[in-house]
């Protein structure tokens, strides 16, 4: 089981997305009912664009790793530890 904190997906590095999280998003992206059907084997690949602290805290370093790449979603874990999505 992956720990809410570590890297739980060869396709995703992300400390604050989880596999349980992939699945919800999965589940989404085939417009299913909330449940844990691709818990084992999530049908796709979801590819972190940018991270503030590896690529740079600026619009314009957000803007050049992520304009142009198609539907999206944004998750920032805010000073205080609270996730906005």
């Amino acid at each position: 089981m992956c720990s809410k904190h570590l890297k739980c997906n060869a396709d995703i590095d992300s400390f604050i997305i989880n596999r349980e999280q992939l699945t919800l998003f999965a589940n989404w992206i085939d417009r299913k009912e909330e449940n844990f059907k691709y818990i084992n084997d999530i049908p796709y690949k979801f590819n972190l664009l940018y991270r503030a602290n590896r690529d740079g805290n600026t619009a314009g370093q957000f803007h050049a790793k992520c304009d142009n790449k198609g539907a999206g979603s944004f998750h920032i874990l805010g000073r205080t530890g609270k996730l906005i999505c």
